[in-house]
């Protein structure tokens, strides 16, 4: 039987009261200057996303085992320079156990002060941010940029829901990590809608149905305050992305009735068989 729908709750976040979110995550993986960091994102294209994302959204919840950072391999190793420019200790490289098509390699850094680690991950896309909608659930679907913190189901992920995107042995093992962290994880989208004949499918935000591009009104961007130059460009790069869920059918619509003369352009393909995203 399913549960009644959810009574969302929509929450705003003062931008000095992120940013110090932020800033005090860093701290507490070595980073003594944060905003010196932002800088170097800004400038190597790189991004942070994983648990730390999420907990940028609900500070103190938990303790994350590590913090990833997302770059393309060709920028990565500018990064890699200035994380060894501030001493952190280098540790064997690890394979990575998830989308081991889209990723290269995992470089491992850590202070001797600090227990957690300091991943780095090298991917073969040529956005970082085209990993995102492959993650195991919308939960994840948050990352930290150099202008702010970005949620790409923010309805859900700020009342502690998560919809299952890719559902394998594998991630039960996540799905039931952030269960103990306090999340929820659903898997039936007709238990995440708020009022069922509101819902259009292909259209809803939630919908596994709906291609989704990055700023398009359904994310949300909570801007750190005016610390660095606003660059139009960064938006620009990161605006020709687009995405759809692996959720399948919502029982409204079938795939190829959506996609019925449907064309993404300068963003992701969808592929009627697998529903897998790749640059045209």
């Amino acid at each position: 039987m399913l549960q009644k729908p959810f009574h969302y709750l929509f929450y705003t976040m003062d931008p000095i009261n992120i940013m110090n979110t932020v800033f005090t995550i860093l701290h507490s993986f070595g980073f003594r200057d944060p905003g010196e960091l932002l800088e170097v994102m800004k400038e190597t294209n790189m991004y942070i996303s994983g648990s730390v994302g999420l907990l940028a959204l609900h500070p103190n919840s938990f303790i994350p085992n590590n913090i990833d950072f997302y770059a393309s391999s060709d920028s990565g190793q500018h990064f890699v320079d200035y994380i060894n420019y501030l001493d952190f200790t280098s540790l064997p490289s690890i394979a990575p156990a998830y989308l081991k098509e889209d990723i290269d390699k995992i470089l491992c850094f850590r202070r001797f002060t600090v227990a957690h680690c300091v991943n780095i991950i090298l991917v073969r896309t040529s956005h970082p941010l085209q990993l995102l909608p492959k993650f195991h659930s919308t939960l994840v679907m948050n990352f930290i940029a150099w202008y702010g913190v970005v949620t790409l189901y923010p309805t859900l992920t700020m009342n502690n829901i998560g919809f299952s995107n890719i559902v394998s042995s594998d991630n039960w093992r996540h799905f039931e990590k952030y269960r103990m962290r306090g999340f929820e994880i659903k898997h039936d989208f007709l238990q995440i809608q708020t009022r069922k004949k509101t819902h259009i499918c292909a259209s809803h935000p939630h919908c596994p149905q709906t291609v989704r591009y990055l700023h398009d009104g359904h994310s949300l961007v909570h801007h750190f305050p005016q610390l660095l130059e606003h660059n139009k460009m960064g938006f620009f790069n990161e605006r020709c992305l687009a995405w759809k869920l692996y959720g399948g059918e919502c029982n409204e619509r079938s795939i190829a009735d959506k996609l019925d003369g449907f064309t993404l352009h300068s963003a992701f393909s969808i592929d009627d068989n697998s529903t897998s995203g790749k640059l045209i």
